[in-house]
């Protein structure tokens, strides 16, 4: 489960995408909101509950938002 603690950290990544209004939510406008608005202990708990979904192949969000 994700602490409470990071839900603000990820509206703040949501919110920032949908302002901007030059956004057209490309791999790259992704992966700078998440560097801009996740501090890395945030981005490491997304990856490490990424990495242990078993519904899929992805290790890390950046390897989620690729869809590889």
């Amino acid at each position: 489960m994700i602490p409470s603690l990071v839900l603000p950290m990820i509206g703040n990544l949501l919110k920032d995408l949908i302002v901007s209004k030059s956004q057209d939510l490309a791999k790259e406008h992704l992966e700078e909101a998440i560097e801009k608005n996740l501090p890395p202990s945030a981005k490491d708990l997304l990856d490490k509950a990424i990495a242990e979904d078993r519904s899929h192949k992805h290790k890390s969000l950046i390897d989620l938002i690729d869809g590889k």
